[in-house]
C-alpha cells in the first residue's frame, strides 16, 4: 500500500517453481513492477510475507542482513532502460554483476583473470564477445539490452527479474532478446519473471502467465488457456476491441472522421493559409523588392 491509500497488490498468493518462464500481464499500474520488486525485497510489502526457496521469511529484514543480502545475490535484475554505465564498456558493466559476490575490500582492487574471463564468457553467452571493449554508449539499444542481460548472468543467479526488457525495442529486437532470456534460463534452471505488454510475446515464450488487473490476480495458467475474456478484463476493454487488435487489446479503434469534419480541417488549413501568408510572406516579399531595388541604384 502507497500513500494516500493506493493498495498496489491485494491478496496475492503466488509461487515460483525453479526454471519456469512466467510472464507477468496486465495494463500499467496493475502491480507488476510493485510484485517484481516485492520479490527482492526493493519493496517490502504493507503486509504478507516474502518467503525464500529456503522456506524462510524475508519480509522485514534490516537491509543489512545476511539473508536479505544472500537472497538479492542470487536474484538478478534487467531493467527496462538498461541501467549501464554508458562511459564504460561492455565487459566492465558486466564485471558490475559480480560485486555482490565479493568482499568490499576486493572490489576496490582489479579485477583477476578468473572475473575476466567469467565476464567475457557471459557476453559470448548474449552474442556480445566482440562487442567486450566498446563502450555502451556507442551501443544499439538492443545490445545494451543484452550487455544488461549479460550483467544478470554474471550473479550466477538463481531468480531472474526482468522489468519490461522490450517495451523500448523494436519487434525483432524484441523477440531476440526474449528468446535469449528463454534460452540462458532453460540452460542454467534459472527461475525467470518477466513483465511484458505485448500479448503475442507471452504466448510465445511463456510457460506461465500471471495477469494482474487494480492489484489482484485474475489470471494464472498457461498461455494457452488466455482466452479472449480474459484479455478484456485485464486490459478493460470490451469483446470487440480485443478480437479487433489481439497484440494491441487495449487500444481501441480509431474513430472515424466524418465528411463535415473533413471540410472543417479544410477550411482551416486555407484559413491558416491565409494568415500565414498576409504576416510572414508578404513582408518577406517587400524585403526582397527593396533588396532588388538596392542592388539596381
Amino acid at each position: 500500500t502507497f500513500p494516500p491509500d493506493v493498495r498496489a497488490l491485494d491478496n496475492v498468493n503466488l509461487q515460483f517453481r525453479q526454471g519456469q518462464f512466467t510472464v507477468l500481464l496486465g495494463q500499467s499500474g496493475a502491480g507488476k513492477s510493485t510484485l517484481l520488486r516485492c520479490l527482492n525485497l526493493l519493496q517490502s510489502p504493507t503486509q504478507g510475507l516474502v518467503v525464500g526457496d529456503d522456506d524462510q521469511c524475508l519480509s522485514g529484514l534490516n537491509k543489512h542482513a545476511p539473508r536479505l543480502r544472500q537472497h538479492r545475490r542470487h536474484t538478478a535484475m534487467v531493467f527496462q532502460m538498461h541501467q549501464l554505465i554508458l562511459r564504460q564498456s561492455a565487459v566492465k558493466n558486466v564485471l558490475v554483476g559480480m560485486l555482490a559476490g565479493q568482499l568490499a575490500y576486493k572490489s576496490l582492487m582489479p579485477n583477476t583473470k578468473a572475473d575476466l574471463q567469467w565476464a567475457m564468457h557471459c557476453l559470448e553467452r548474449v552474442d556480445l564477445l566482440e562487442k567486450a571493449r566498446t563502450r555502451c554508449d556507442q551501443l544499439s539499444g538492443g545490445q545494451r539490452q543484452r550487455v544488461g542481460i549479460a550483467r544478470a548472468l554474471a550473479q550466477r543467479p538463481r531468480y531472474l527479474l526482468a522489468d519490461e526488457p522490450v517495451a523500448s525495442l523494436d519487434p525483432g529486437t524484441a523477440n531476440r532478446v526474449l528468446s535469449l532470456i528463454q534460452k540462458v534460463c532453460d540452460q542454467d534452471q534459472i527461475t525467470a519473471i518477466v513483465s511484458l505488454h505485448q500479448v503475442e510475446l507471452a504466448r510465445a515464450y511463456a510457460q506461465r502467465v500471471i495477469a494482474l488487473a487494480d492489484g489482484q490476480v485474475i489470471f494464472d495458467g498457461p498461455p494457452n488457456a488466455l482466452s479472449d475474456e480474459h484479455l478484456a478484463r485485464i486490459y478493460k476493454t470490451n469483446q470487440q476491441t480485443v478480437n479487433a487488435s489481439d497484440d494491441h487489446p487495449s487500444i481501441p479503434k480509431p474513430p472515424t472522421t466524418t465528411p463535415k469534419e473533413i471540410e472543417d480541417e479544410i477550411q482551416l488549413a486555407q484559413s491558416v493559409q491565409r494568415y500565414v501568408g498576409s504576416t510572414v510572406l508578404r513582408p518577406g516579399h517587400d524585403q526582397h523588392r527593396q533588396c532588388r531595388q538596392q542592388n539596381q541604384s
